[in-house]
C-alpha cells in the first residue's frame, strides 16, 4: 500500500457551502492498493496491478459555530462536498471531494478547547491547480 500524506494549517475549508472560519489544523491521506504478479518475460521484475484507492483525514476546529456545523453533519449522517484550499487566499489549488464526517471531542489546543473531525472520502478525490 502506498500512502501520501498532507496536512496544514491557515487554509480555507469549505464543508458544502459554508467556509470554516475557525479551522486550525487539517491533514489528508490518500492510499492505493497494490497487487504483485510475477510473470514470465518480465525480465526478473515483479509487476504491480493497481487497486482500490481511498482518501481520509482530520479538521480541527475550535469549539464552536464550526464544531457545531460539523457535528450536525457527522450526526445527521449528510454526505457532503470538501474542498480544502492549502494555500489559503490563493483559490486555485484545490483537493475536492465527497465525504462523510465523524467527531471526536475533548482535545485541548493551548488555551481553548477544539473539536476534531475525521472525514472519509467517498468516491473520486480531485487535486486542482497544482504544478506537475
Amino acid at each position: 500500500m502506498v500512502v501520501v500524506n498532507v496536512h496544514g494549517i491557515e487554509a480555507k475549508i469549505y464543508v458544502g457551502a459554508e467556509e470554516l472560519t475557525e479551522a486550525n489544523a487539517w491533514s489528508l491521506a490518500h492510499s492505493s492498493e497494490f497487487a504483485e504478479i510475477v510473470r514470465h518475460g518480465a525480465g526478473g521484475y515483479k509487476e504491480r496491478l493497481k487497486g482500490v484507492m481511498d482518501w481520509v483525514g482530520s479538521i480541527t476546529v475550535w469549539f464552536d459555530q464550526d464544531s457545531k456545523t460539523l457535528q450536525d453533519i457527522a450526526v445527521g449522517l449528510v454526505e457532503t462536498i470538501l474542498m480544502i484550499y492549502p494555500k489559503g487566499d490563493d483559490l486555485t489549488t484545490l483537493y475536492k471531494g465527497s465525504c462523510w464526517f465523524d467527531f471526536e471531542h475533548g482535545s485541548d489546543v493551548g488555551s481553548g478547547q477544539a473539536l476534531t473531525c475525521p472525514f472519509f472520502g467517498d468516491g473520486l478525490l480531485s487535486l486542482e491547480g497544482f504544478a506537475v
